[in-house]
């Protein structure tokens, strides 16, 4: 991986600018700001997909979770609610 996200994000924020609808973009650049250590600007990121009728789903949670935000990260996970997760996470002696 060639880690050059300063470049990465020049690109979303280019393919933003033809199409402001673009959530895969938007996506991408949230998850970019995570690794260049901009939590706020990935959180905001976030607000503005869930603004435009995106629903909240695994760039939110990972976002979340790279941002020391994990309640808000688990929140969004539909497994933890699911009984036949939380029995396997039991049988394993993971804390639930």
């Amino acid at each position: 991986m060639a880690r050059r996200y300063e470049e990465a994000a020049a690109e979303c924020r280019k393919r933003l600018e033809v199409n402001p609808a673009s959530q895969s973009a938007r996506a991408r650049l949230a998850e970019t700001y995570v690794e260049l250590g901009r939590c706020g600007d990935a959180i905001l990121e976030l607000q503005r997909m869930e603004e435009s009728g995106a629903p909240p789903g695994e760039t939110h949670a990972y976002v979340y979770a790279r941002c020391g935000r994990p309640r808000d990260a688990r929140r969004l996970d539909p497994l933890r609610s699911e009984p036949r997760f939380q029995k396997v996470i039991g049988l394993l002696g993971y804390p639930h």
